[in-house]
């Protein structure tokens, strides 16, 4: 069962992360706060919410974060404890044979 807190890693490059939330989704109220508390992480260069899918696209410089640096910000902006940020988990590519 999904927590409606939960935070899905989604897709993660070296300065960009996209992230699910299911707080997030159909709730524009939120958008706003949210993004307004990230871009105050250091780091952090670009925020977009869309409220309609759930999804955070966070840019950010990696000479000054690190992805792995950024999960514990978001869930405190969530009050949430960092271990909730959980990565999606992929189905591996199948083998060449």
């Amino acid at each position: 069962m999904k927590n409606e807190k939960d935070i899905q890693v989604v897709h993660a490059l070296p300065g960009r992360v996209r992230l699910k939330l299911h707080q997030l989704k159909d709730n524009i109220a939120y958008a706003g706060p949210l993004q307004r508390r990230l871009l105050e992480v250091p780091g952090v260069t670009h925020l977009e919410a869309n409220p309609k899918t759930g999804s955070l696209l966070i840019h950010y410089d990696p000479t000054v974060l690190e992805v792995l640096a950024l999960h514990p910000s978001v869930s405190s902006c969530l009050g949430l404890p960092p271990s909730d940020a959980k990565p999606v988990k992929k189905d591996a590519p199948p083998a060449k044979g």
